[in-house]
């Protein structure tokens, strides 16, 4: 019944009638997509579906082009998301299955915490989370979504400056340690970062060998292995540890290759002096306000 309404639905527009087009409907129908929702759907499983594993310019993508812009995403002069694709697809196509696999992990998780059925919010939710993962891999740079354009763009500039504060908050727990040993007020001082004296894997220092061990009796700390190479004091090599410092290295050295230059700090090859400069800059500024920039 709701197939055959829709199929008139579909006559009246002037629209080619599919059986493709009943299922989307279908779907969405029983399982309560909204549109963005459905239009999200389409641009993943048709690109990764319609699309030969040879690519080559032809009625594949423009399927796909048509599909969308018949949704109103695109404008009808210019094809942003057929330039898009264009121009490393191999890479786009990671991309958007990289996304869809994050977000089905997260609606997952959800379901686990919810129950079989997902509230409308709940949608909307993940959503949000797609949309934005495919907009920080550049993938819809151009798409004109409706209403939501500039909330993309803001959950985007959060997501960088999530990376940003990892990676500085990392650099800041580094430079306070170092600064702690050349005061020589060990004891106390590094109480805060427990992994400092085990060399656990919560460290997130890329930067220099890590401290190993204190010893109380000469106040002396014991410079040793870097922590990835050990697992909880254990003298063995940690795979999942090793794996962990990659992460981390990998978030880092993506900051700075993408950062803009006027952004770009300039880091001294020496890492103590850079890490004290930095600490001297940090503790200025706790203790004076910067003066009004013109």
């Amino acid at each position: 019944m709701v197939a055959s309404i829709y199929e008139e639905k579909l006559k009246l527009e002037g629209l080619q009638v599919e059986l493709s087009q009943k299922d989307l409907f279908l779907r969405g129908f029983f399982q309560g997509f909204d549109e963005r929702q459905e239009i999200l759907r389409q641009l993943t499983m048709s690109v990764d579906r319609k699309l030969p594993k040879t690519y080559n310019e032809g009625s594949s993508l423009n399927r796909v082009a048509d599909q969308v812009k018949r949704y109103g995403v695109l404008n009808a002069e210019d094809e942003p998301y057929v330039h898009t694709f264009k121009s490393g697809l191999p890479m786009q196509m990671k991309h958007l299955r990289h996304a869809r696999m994050k977000v089905n992990h997260k609606a997952s998780v959800l379901k686990k915490r919810l129950g079989r059925s997902l509230t409308r919010a709940e949608k909307a939710t993940i959503v949000d989370a797609q949309f934005a993962l495919l907009q920080k891999q550049g993938v819809i740079d151009a798409l004109c979504i409706k209403e939501g354009d500039r909330s993309v763009v803001r959950r985007f500039a959060a997501n960088f400056e999530f990376k940003q504060a990892r990676a500085d908050r990392s650099l800041k727990t580094m430079k306070h340690i170092v600064t702690l040993l050349h005061r020589g007020s060990v004891g106390a001082g590094l109480s805060q970062y427990p992994w400092a004296g085990r060399a656990s894997r919560h460290s997130t220092s890329g930067h220099a060998v890590v401290l190993r061990d204190y010893d109380s009796a000469t106040g002396e700390f014991v410079i040793s292995n870097p922590w990835w190479l050990r697992s909880f004091g254990a003298e063995r090599y940690d795979r999942i540890a090793a794996m962990e410092f990659m992460s981390y290295l990998e978030t880092y050295v993506w900051l700075q290759d993408n950062r803009p230059v006027a952004m770009r700090k300039a880091f001294s090859s020496d890492v103590t002096t850079s890490l004290i400069a930095m600490n001297q800059h940090s503790s200025s500024r706790a203790t004076t306000t910067e003066p009004e920039k013109k």
